[in-house]
C-alpha cells in the first residue's frame, strides 16, 4: 500500500513534537520556516509576522517539497503564487477569532 503524506502534515506534526525548524528568516511576506524533510526542504510562511511567532490575525501558509539550494526569498514568492488572489483578499477580510474565556 502506498501512502502520501502532506505537507501541512507534516508541518503539523513537527509543530505537535515540538521540533524546531532547520532554518528560520525574515522575508518580505514575513517570517519563513524551513524543516528538512526526506532530502527536502518543506516550507511554513507566517504572513506579517517580523518574529515568527503566531498571534491572533496572523496567517500561516504551507508549502514544498522545495530543493535545499532554492532561495528563501523565492520559496516565500511561490507559497504565495499558488494563492489565488481572491482567496488571499478573503483571508485578510476576515477578523481574527477571539478567544473566548
Amino acid at each position: 500500500m502506498k501512502y502520501k503524506t502532506t505537507v501541512g502534515c507534516v508541518i503539523s506534526e513537527f509543530n505537535r513534537r515540538k521540533i524546531t525548524p532547520d532554518v528560520e528568516s525574515q522575508v518580505k511576506q514575513g517570517h519563513l520556516r524551513l524543516w528538512y524533510y526526506c532530502n527536502r526542504y518543506i516550507a511554513e510562511l507566517y504572513l506579517d509576522s517580523a518574529d515568527g511567532r503566531l498571534a491572533p490575525g496572523t496567517i500561516m501558509l504551507c508549502g514544498g517539497p522545495y530543493q535545499n539550494t532554492t532561495p528563501l526569498q523565492e520559496i516565500a514568492n511561490d507559497i504565495m503564487s499558488q494563492i489565488k488572489p481572491a482567496e488571499l483578499a478573503q483571508i485578510y477580510a476576515t477578523p481574527p477569532q477571539q478567544e473566548v474565556e
